[in-house]
């Protein structure tokens, strides 16, 4: 079992990049079947990465604010 300090291979640089290159190769009908494929709900991830967008928005402009 790994431990919550082990880092997954989705976790690596070199991974992520991959599966972004892959994805951006893709248009956005092969995307979304791709998605559905996997036995995901197009929607909902893009729910969940329009709120994970947001998140980071928000911690960027806290640090920016606590830098001035």
């Amino acid at each position: 079992m790994a431990r919550s300090t082990d880092r997954l291979p989705e976790d690596d640089p070199d991974v992520i990049d991959m599966h972004v290159e892959r994805i951006l190769a893709m248009s956005p009908e092969e995307l979304r079947a791709d998605i559905i494929a996997r036995g995901e709900d197009p929607d909902r991830l893009v729910d969940v990465a329009r709120q994970a967008f947001e998140r980071a928005k928000a911690q960027v402009a806290a640090m920016k604010a606590k830098m001035q």
